[in-house]
């Protein structure tokens, strides 16, 4: 099951399952932001390229002004 939020609340993902009453094996990120993670291995880090650190100030200012409104 794949499933996509767009704000990261404590557990979420986790207290959505279970009132599914489904039991949740294994929980994996693929994705931070604008930044796919690929095949990393937990707990491995790396460097952001140039494109990435300018999606992540993108997304960032788009944010803000969502929630200025």
């Amino acid at each position: 099951m794949e499933i996509t939020i767009h704000e990261g609340r404590n557990r979420i993902v986790r207290r959505m399952i279970e009132e599914l009453s489904m039991e949740l094996l294994q929980l994996v990120r693929t994705q931070f932001g604008p930044i796919k993670l690929g095949e990393m291995k937990p707990g491995k880090s790396r460097l952001l390229s140039e494109v990435e650190v300018k999606s992540l100030y993108s997304a960032i200012e788009k944010s803000k002004t969502r929630n200025v409104s």
